[in-house]
């Protein structure tokens, strides 16, 4: 998975609900294209991903050369967040 809090959340509750005494789970970010290889290759069950405008035909253009899904979770705004003394700090 890309680096995004609330798929950590998501993973840890995850592991809390079903526990791990039946189930082996394993969560590690990395790159778009080796979150898609990993999934392609079936070294990953899934992958969370970002699509927006900009991604958006590349990465569905990826998904079905790959005979690869894409089901969306939520909707939602981007945030940046920034070091208070950064020159774009406050914009």
């Amino acid at each position: 998975m890309q680096h995004y809090t609330f798929a950590v959340n998501a993973f840890v509750e995850l592991v809390k609900q079903y526990g791990m005494d039946e189930y082996e789970f394993e969560v590690f970010e990395t790159k778009t294209r080796e979150i898609i290889e990993n999934v392609k290759n079936r070294r990953s069950e899934l992958g969370i991903l970002y699509l927006n405008d900009y991604n958006k035909a590349v990465l569905t253009k990826i998904f079905s050369e790959a005979a690869l899904g894409f089901t969306p979770l939520f909707t939602c705004d981007v945030y940046v967040y920034l070091w208070k003394g950064h020159p774009f700090a406050g914009r």
